[in-house]
């Protein structure tokens, strides 16, 4: 691809954004509504196409255990790097055995986090299988992070207002 089409795919790509932002942000809530859904919808559907193309593929490549094995390795890799927010400092890979799968996370403080996934070579419940480890992984360093329902409150005190004198100590 030429530097011209480059910059023209970029500008079509740009005004693209702009139309649709522009669209979702409008002062007519209705409208913007209708916007969102449309938004939405072309996004599922995008996933919906994507996620059968990868359990298709994966089905093709059932009988091979090795090409098996590394396909799923890579698309676990690509859903770790695109579905989390890494901070700086962190290591994460996939890698295959002959068993099944192993996620490995290394931290900046040498903290190293492993976990495996036994492979069945069914597609739909292998690519389950992954998702669930990439939860984990992300709960995991949420807790090491200490951020998201692992954050620490800023006070201790509760939230809840009791009037005075009948519940407090």
């Amino acid at each position: 691809m030429t530097k011209l089409e480059q910059e023209k795919r970029k500008k079509k790509l740009l005004a693209e954004t702009v139309e649709v932002l522009d669209e979702t942000g409008q002062e007519n809530e209705k409208k913007a509504a209708e916007a969102v859904k449309e938004v939405m919808k072309g996004v599922e559907e995008k996933k919906s196409q994507h996620q059968n193309f990868v359990l298709n593929r994966l089905d093709m490549l059932r009988g091979n255990s090795l090409k098996y094995r590394d396909y799923l390795r890579r698309v676990a890799q690509a859903n770790l790097e695109r579905r989390i927010d890494w901070p700086l400092g962190y290591f994460v890979y996939c890698k295959d055995t002959l068993q099944g799968l192993e996620f490995h996370v290394h931290s900046p403080d040498k903290t190293h986090y492993t976990k495996g996934l036994k492979l069945l070579y069914d597609p739909e419940w292998d690519v389950y299988g992954v998702d669930m480890i990439i939860t984990q992984v992300e709960n995991t360093l949420d807790k090491h992070e200490g951020r998201g329902v692992y954050r620490e409150r800023e006070t201790q005190k509760s939230n809840i207002i009791v009037p005075k004198g009948k519940f407090s100590s």
